[in-house]
């Protein structure tokens, strides 16, 4: 579903990204963990090309991002943000409607899919009409997430996306999207400075440190032996 074959991005003389190889299978829940500055970021926007690579080869589905138009390689991506990035003048409704829109469904296509999307993140469709800052911060991530789902794409990247909420509902939302992801088969790239939240969704783990990556394995196998001091302290005596 994607690849990285030897990306590298480079600011101001620096490799963000440093000859990083990964390949995430269809269906696969991956998370990139690392210290701040570590690339994990820099990494995921390059697979919809918001930040391009200076070298190497990235692919989704097999193509080339490079050979795709950008507008079309973001609509088959859905793409959820920490700060959510709701239009704060569009109802919840229309978020969610935005790229089916765009697309051009058929307009009972685009209710019917609010309307499934609204079940399936547990929101009330009362919330329909409503503008994002009646929103709570729970709620609004939600839609966010809903937003990235409406046309349906096989893949989702999400940038930290539950980092900015209480535990409380940074938990809720935690199992949410693991439900999601049992019950749609998505293929997600997620990134985080969590380590309890990547062990609790991943399926795999690719720990980086300076532009690369250091271990890169299952959660169970990351506990029993991991690879590499950063490894060891980002799991402070979890495990063995």
């Amino acid at each position: 579903m994607i690849g990285f074959e030897h990306a590298i991005k480079t600011y101001d003389g620096r490799r963000a990204v440093d000859d990083l190889s990964l390949a995430i299978a269809p269906g696969e829940f991956c998370v990139l963990i690392g210290p701040s500055g570590c690339g994990k970021s820099t990494t995921l926007r390059m697979v919809n090309r918001l930040v391009e690579a200076d070298a190497g080869t990235i692919r989704v589905c097999g193509e080339d991002v490079r050979t795709l138009a950008v507008e079309a390689l973001r609509r088959r991506i859905g793409y959820v943000i920490q700060s959510v990035g709701l239009f704060p003048h569009w109802s919840v409704a229309d978020n969610i409607a935005t790229v089916p829109r765009l697309l051009g469904w058929p307009e009972a296509r685009v209710r019917d899919r609010v309307a499934e999307l609204l079940d399936l993140l547990r929101l009330d469709a009362a919330i329909a009409g409503r503008r994002p800052h009646l929103l709570s911060g729970g709620q609004a991530q939600r839609v966010g997430v809903a937003r990235a789902l409406a046309a349906d794409p096989d893949l989702l990247l999400m940038d930290e996306p539950f980092g900015a909420l209480d535990a409380i509902t940074r938990a809720v939302l935690q199992d949410e999207l693991a439900r999601i992801h049992k019950a749609t088969g998505k293929t997600i790239l997620f990134v985080t400075h969590d380590i309890d939240e990547a062990l609790r969704l991943a399926d795999t783990i690719a720990v980086m440190d300076q532009g690369r990556i250091v271990q890169c394995d299952a959660p169970n196998v990351l506990l029993a032996k991991p690879a590499d001091p950063l490894v060891r302290a980002l799991l402070g005596g979890r495990g063995r």
